[in-house]
């Protein structure tokens, strides 16, 4: 419920964003400089797979501090070959149970300007807080009962942990600006924790300080 709240806010945010961008025609006749701020919202793929959000603030336009979040899952590798559950849309059976991450971190970046254009890479890298849910301890069911998979249906009982530990991420950006405050990101990201590396590919759209040259303003033809 609480994740739901989260990026049901961030969204509304961004719309508000998006807004704020189609009121402002040609960005560069009301704003000489980008903003100090920009807001990320993207997707995750790979080790784990999930949502992405992310806001920076900016230092002349050379530094950044940026306060992270992701929730991604994957299927653990803890589920007993012979699991599976039933589905309630589908006749299919489900046959792995899921594992989740939940990570809030704080970066410091460094903004380099590609030349000859207006994008740039965005170098970052901060210590992440993790919590880490996954299943264990799985006992095959006795479904012989009659009222046995009334309220369960899978075939196997199990229990969720929860791991905390902080690691070290590293994750540069590529930024490519389509107007002066609004733009795509490409994000690989390295996930450096004590027992296991996990490595992640994030896109994501950007709104706030898009590019560090912004457009110029046209003159007008007399």
């Amino acid at each position: 419920m609480k994740t739901n709240t989260l990026y049901t806010f961030l969204f509304l945010l961004s719309l508000n964003f998006f807004h704020l961008q189609a009121q402002i025609s040609n960005d560069t006749i009301r704003y000489k400089k980008p903003p100090k701020w920009s807001l990320k919202i993207g997707l995750n793929y790979g080790s784990f797979n999930g949502l992405n959000a992310q806001i920076s603030y900016f230092i002349k336009e050379k530094y950044s501090i940026s306060f992270n979040t992701w929730h991604i899952s994957r299927e653990s590798d803890n589920t007993p070959f012979t699991y599976y559950s039933n589905s309630f849309l589908s006749d299919e059976k489900i046959h792995s149970v899921w594992e989740h991450l939940k990570s809030y971190g704080l970066s410091g970046g460094y903004l380099i300007q590609i030349p000859n254009t207006r994008s740039r890479v965005h170098l970052m890298t901060g210590l992440y807080y993790n919590i880490f849910e996954y299943p264990d301890d799985f006992k095959k069911k006795d479904n012989s009962g009659l009222f046995s998979n009334l309220f369960d249906n899978s075939n196997y009982t199990y229990k969720m942990y929860q791991k905390k530990y902080i690691s070290l991420v590293i994750s540069p950006a590529f930024e490519f600006p389509i107007f002066n405050h609004f733009g795509m990101s490409l994000q690989p990201t390295v996930i450096i924790g004590s027992k296991q590396t996990n490595f992640l590919f994030n896109i994501s759209i950007n709104f706030g300080n898009a590019t560090s040259k912004p457009l110029k303003k046209k003159k007008k033809k007399n």
